[in-house]
């Protein structure tokens, strides 16, 4: 296919054979790379990431507060 774009644009199916065997492809959706994706494409992934950067949010804080709480009970020392 020598204008992909096109083509696309063009044909929602597509009909190819090989030996003995007959193919039938339909395109319901698809994305041009460079372009911005439709919402209903990344919904999940942006969710995903917004979910994933709270979760390391909190362990960073966890983390920050159980360090303090152990440095002001003296609970470790550092050695250099």
């Amino acid at each position: 296919i020598p204008n992909k774009i096109q083509f696309l644009k063009s044909y929602p199916y597509y009909e190819t054979s090989d030996a003995g065997y007959l193919y039938y492809l339909k395109i319901d959706a698809y994305k041009i790379s460079d372009n911005v994706s439709p919402l209903e494409f990344v919904k999940e992934d942006i969710k995903n990431i917004i979910i994933n950067k709270r979760k390391v949010e909190l362990a960073r804080k966890l983390e920050d507060e159980v360090y303090e709480k152990a440095a002001e009970n003296k609970d470790f020392e550092i050695y250099r």
